[in-house]
């Protein structure tokens, strides 16, 4: 249960945004939390208020994954301004990092939501009761978000969970691995911030650099064939490759690993559920934000069952990562999802929604 604030408790009455009912007795402590003075800015905020046409769990509360040292994540959407529509001010987005609140203006979360983006599809799939807030405007766009869903959420989803391995990958890299692994993760790296650098500054007619490991010292190595490369060029490449290196050394030998490990920990939780959202979405056609099926699999990845005394995770785990990974290019190509979503409908939708705001009729 979350900690309650002693800050004396706003008075919300006579007010058109209200915490719902079925909200307060699902989570009574958090509705308290939204009604006090610390998230007073629901209320005063010009952009917020009457405004807000949802109000969400967001993060592990949305996932059913908190713990008691889990931050609480508020999420959101609020109608843009008529100023906004047609004049010259705008608004995409709200922000409250001491509370960690983000509640974004309608334009951008239904631009956002075209493209299946993860952070923001999850918003209109949270459980019924999870909603703080619904305005008859919010309850519109909860009733169409269907028509969102197209295949792009394999490319979404599939890039925020690679992102995410990426990541540990690069830590664990540092100074947990096996000098000669670290070493061929280093020229890996390496390798591809060279090719990146060649594409973009066509360097391949001058010749090639590549980077490999000596198996016997587990030194790395360097061949460079260039001919007439012109110095800033060479320059630039060797400023790249002195970046990577840089960025594996840089706190090596210098980690809170404790730390660092519950972090890894919780990176793994967020890419098998990625992964499992996309599979979902592209298999079934629908959105599952809080995880009923795979929640104690998920919290004891979280809880760092599958972490071995090295900080590595076992493989069994990252068999079933690249499985998820393997099913999630299958479903790409075999998925009955439309490739884009209905354009058309979604822009019919946000007309709607729009023309309301501009004559008046708000989620009041």
């Amino acid at each position: 249960m979350l900690e309650l604030l002693e800050n004396e408790k706003l008075d919300t009455r006579n007010r058109e945004f209200e915490i719902r009912e079925e909200f307060k007795i699902a989570h009574p402590d958090i509705a308290e939390k939204l009604e006090s003075n610390e998230y007073s800015f629901l209320y005063e905020n010009e952009r917020l208020g009457d405004n807000i046409a949802l109000l969400t769990l967001g993060g592990s509360y949305a996932y059913g994954l908190n713990t008691p040292s889990s931050d609480l994540d508020i999420r959101g959407v609020a109608l843009n301004s008529k100023s906004d529509l047609l004049g010259l001010s705008n608004f995409e987005q709200f922000l409250n990092r001491e509370t960690d609140t983000t509640i974004y203006g309608m334009n951008k979360f239904v631009n956002l939501m075209a493209q299946n983006n993860p952070n923001i599809v999850e918003i209109l799939y949270c459980r019924p009761q999870d909603y703080a807030y619904i305005s008859p405007i919010g309850q519109m766009l909860l009733d169409n978000r269907d028509i969102f869903l197209s295949q792009k959420a394999g490319a979404s989803f599939s890039g925020y969970a690679l992102a995410q391995i990426k990541r540990i990958e690069n830590a664990t890299a540092r100074d947990r691995l096996p000098e000669s692994k670290k070493q061929e993760h280093i020229a890996t790296g390496s390798q591809s911030a060279v090719d990146n650098l060649s594409i973009q500054h066509d360097l391949d007619k001058y010749g090639e650099m590549y980077f490999k490991v000596d198996p016997e010292t587990n030194q790395l190595l360097m061949d460079c064939r260039y001919q007439d490369l012109p110095v800033g060029e060479w320059i630039d490449l060797m400023n790249t490759t002195k970046g990577v290196l840089a960025n594996y050394d840089k706190t090596a030998g210098n980690r809170n690993h404790k730390k660092d490990d519950a972090h890894l920990n919780k990176h793994m939780s967020h890419i098998i559920r990625l992964l499992d959202m996309g599979c979902t979405i592209l298999e079934h056609g629908k959105v599952e934000t809080y995880r009923e099926k795979d929640k104690d699999f998920l919290l004891d990845i979280k809880n760092g069952k599958y972490m071995n005394e090295d900080g590595l995770f076992s493989q069994e785990l990252w068999d079933y990562v690249y499985k998820l990974d393997e099913k999630l290019k299958h479903l790409k190509e075999t998925t009955t999802l439309p490739k884009n979503c209905d354009y058309k409908k979604v822009e019919e939708l946000l007309i709607n929604i729009n023309e309301k705001t501009i004559n008046n009729e708000s989620n009041r």
